[in-house]
């Protein structure tokens, strides 16, 4: 993965509880396989709205992992327009907790334990292998 260019990758969690930490387990764990996380509270401008900032990071992004344990409302806004951009998403949801809406249960997506952060860092890192893999396989053609 030397020497490519970085993908990026927007992270797309709601804001409230231990959602913080959940973000910053998959930043490093995107980190470790070579590809750029993508975290809002990092990454907007001083007087920027952050609808503004939200569809700019979704626009520089090379894929999305959105977590829809909550259904939060801005989760899904941003999943809609990631889509609307044709852009691959990641869904991930905790295990008994969340559910995945049915209009996205064919679409990939983990399922993790809030109590188990270890694991999905590791199926985040082998998802995101395989998407760099991929990609630049992609790319060669």
């Amino acid at each position: 993965m030397k020497g490519t260019k970085s993908l990026r990758c927007f992270i797309t969690t709601p804001f409230s509880g231990d959602f913080r930490n959940i973000r910053g387990i998959i930043a490093d764990a995107l980190r470790d396989v070579g590809i750029e996380p993508i975290l809002l509270e990092e990454t907007i401008a001083v007087g920027t709205s952050i609808l503004e900032a939200v569809q700019q990071a979704i626009e520089r992004a090379d894929v999305i992992i959105a977590d829809l344990t909550q259904g939060n409302p801005n989760v899904m806004y941003e999943v809609g327009y990631a889509h609307a951009l044709g852009k691959p998403v990641l869904f991930i949801v905790q295990r008994e907790i969340g559910h995945v809406p049915s209009d996205i249960a064919g679409y990939l997506y983990l399922v993790y334990e809030p109590s188990r952060l270890d694991e999905l860092r590791r199926n985040i890192q082998i998802w995101a292998t395989r998407y760099v893999s991929k990609s630049e396989e992609e790319a060669r053609k």
